[in-house]
């Protein structure tokens, strides 16, 4: 007797086992579906709508983390340069953190307004028969340009290019050419009349760039800078005669030698615009 409902016990509690575990098995399995199936009510009431800023599947959202891109190099414009005749462009690369080279690209289509009233401020005295660099730039027409050319060697502060202040090292190189006029100081000009301004820059500079726009690559740059300007120039003599009769017969004629000017200090002021990739 005692052993009958002992094996009843038994099969009791293998009952109780067995449908314990089907209760269990169940649940877990209605438990994942639930978590899996996208139609889930319980999910489609805590889910973020689909233009909510907290949802990442929103298109909007996956722009704003994508839209700022590095860039390395950068193409740009100085506009303010077209004050001074001369349109430039410039190319800058990245050569290593905050360090970049800058290289500068133009062509001059007129005369340099500041840099005909430096010569006239400060070099129109006559000591010699050769006409001064003023004389030569207030009585002439301009007579075409060789390509502007500069090279930039720029450090930025924060140590990543295209971002913050920098200082700038730079050498530049333009000849300007002039056409004189036929007559200067009522004394004729004999034979060739051309001549030309060839300039050498050197610069030490500092500016501050920044970048905008949706994809933080429009480049907006100011710049200052201090140097000096060497310049070598057809030179142009004034040969002293008289007459027949002895009345003065003066004139002005073209050498083979160069004379030399300076700007000291050149100062730049400007402002250049551009686009990062």
């Amino acid at each position: 007797m005692f052993l009958a409902l002992d094996f009843k016990n038994k099969i009791k509690i293998l009952f109780v086992i067995r449908s314990t575990f089907i209760a269990v098995l169940i649940f877990c399995t209605t438990f994942s579906v639930a978590q899996t199936n996208p139609e889930n009510e319980f999910d489609k009431k805590y889910t973020p709508g689909e233009n909510s800023i907290f949802n990442s599947l929103n298109k909007k959202n996956e722009r704003s983390y994508s839209s700022s891109i590095e860039i390395k190099n950068g193409l740009k414009l100085c506009p303010t340069a077209l004050f001074r005749s001369r349109v430039l462009f410039y190319y800058e690369r990245q050569i290593y953190k905050g360090l970049a080279l800058n290289l500068g690209v133009g062509k001059a289509f007129g005369k340099d307004f500041l840099q005909y009233t430096y010569f006239s401020a400060f070099n129109s005295g006559r000591s010699t028969n050769n006409l001064t660099s003023s004389d030569l730039l207030g009585y002439s027409t301009f007579n075409g340009s060789s390509p502007y050319i500069s090279a930039h060697l720029r450090l930025y502060y924060s140590g990543k290019t295209f971002d913050g202040g920098y200082v700038d090292f730079n050498y530049a190189y333009e000849r300007t050419d002039f056409l004189l006029n036929t007559r200067i100081y009522n004394w004729p000009v004999n034979g060739a009349r051309n001549g030309s301004f060839t300039m050498k820059a050197y610069n030490f500079g500092f500016g501050y760039t920044y970048t905008g726009g949706q994809k933080n690559n429009f480049i907006h740059e100011f710049f200052a800078s201090f140097g000096a300007k060497f310049f070598a120039v057809t030179t142009f003599e004034r040969i002293d005669g008289t007459t027949a009769i002895g009345s003065p017969d003066s004139y002005y004629r073209k050498t083979s030698l160069e004379t030399y000017a300076r700007i000291l200090p050149a100062i730049n002021i400007g402002y250049v615009l551009g686009f990062g990739f």
